[in-house]
Formats: C-alpha cells, sequence, structure tokens
C-alpha cells in the first residue's frame, strides 16, 4: 500500500486550518482577549470610583471645615447646630457630585 498526499490531505487541511486560526486569534485569542478587555474596564472603573470617593470625601471634609469656624449665633441663624455639621455636610458633597442624569455615584463607607 502506497500513501500519497492524497491520502492525507483531509488530516492535513484540518492541521492547516488549527494553525492558521491559532495564528488569526483563534477562539484562546479571543477568551484572553475579553479577559483582557474586562481587567482594563475593571481598573478604570475602580481608578473612577477611588478618585470620585476622594471628591466626595474632601468635599465633606473641607465643608465640615467651614461650618465648624462659624460660631454658634451664625449656625442658628442658617438653621443648623453643631451636631448636624457632619451629615449636613455629606449631604451637600452628596449633591455636588450628583451628575445630571439623577443617579448617585458608586461611593465606598
Amino acid at each position: 500500500m502506497t500513501y500519497s498526499s492524497e491520502n492525507f490531505s483531509p488530516a492535513m487541511e484540518a492541521r492547516r486550518h488549527s494553525i492558521r486560526r491559532s495564528t488569526e486569534g483563534g477562539p484562546a485569542f479571543a477568551v484572553a482577549s475579553r479577559k483582557a478587555t474586562a481587567a482594563v474596564e475593571r481598573a478604570r472603573w475602580t481608578a473612577g470610583s477611588l478618585v470620585e470617593t476622594y471628591a466626595y470625601w474632601r468635599s465633606v471634609r473641607e465643608t465640615t471645615r467651614q461650618l465648624s469656624l462659624l460660631d454658634d449665633a451664625a449656625l442658628r441663624d442658617i438653621g443648623l447646630d453643631r451636631g448636624q455639621i457632619p451629615s449636613v455636610a455629606r449631604r451637600l458633597a452628596l449633591k455636588k457630585q450628583r451628575p445630571a442624569t439623577g443617579r448617585v455615584p458608586h461611593r465606598a463607607g
């Protein structure tokens, strides 16, 4: 029995196809690409979330500092007690951060 290239052509064709697919970005490449894209998106979201959280807490701290500088008479004039300063500062910081869509941005804590 003699073997010719015609006897092996389906196997050779399959092998050629798998080699071509792996170099063109086959299923393994697609999975790796999706995972890499997801990782980049998570990193971008985390970075954005950290920036938003930092801005929020910085705004709370500054508002608290400014309101704490007022004396009790001035606080009474604007309708606040000294004990309300932290909650008012947090509420004002949330209003400042709220986007035009009306949704509250994600923040930790």
